[in-house]
């Protein structure tokens, strides 16, 4: 799965998180983090999150205009979500991570 962010915006996106068989999870006692890390597994920065309607797994990752400065035009990074679930148990979603692929803003001329 790819995200494109425009360097130097503000970006949010909308997520759920549901079970295999398509059920939303209830997220209210669940911690939710996500880095942005280079290829090599160098992090970047923490994306906020913001838990939307915790009852139906819905959260926004936030990406600031000041964190996608960071970013290189032209360049991939992975996004990777953890959840920290109540018995301490962590998961990394999804595997593998979701690509983040990064362009320079459009200016008129």
């Amino acid at each position: 799965m790819y995200v494109n962010v425009t360097k130097g915006n503000d970006v949010s996106f909308l997520a759920q998180l549901v079970t295999t068989t398509g059920q939303p999870v209830d997220i209210t006692d669940i911690e939710i983090y996500c880095d942005v890390v280079e290829y090599n597994g160098t992090k970047v920065f923490s994306a906020g999150i913001q838990k939307v309607s915790p009852t139906d797994g819905l959260f926004r990752i936030i990406f600031s205009r000041d964190k996608t400065s960071l970013l290189t035009s032209r360049k991939f990074y992975l996004m990777d979500i953890l959840l920290v679930l109540p018995d301490g148990r962590r998961r990394n979603l999804p595997r593998g991570g979701i690509v983040v692929r990064v362009y320079e803003p459009v200016t008129s001329r």
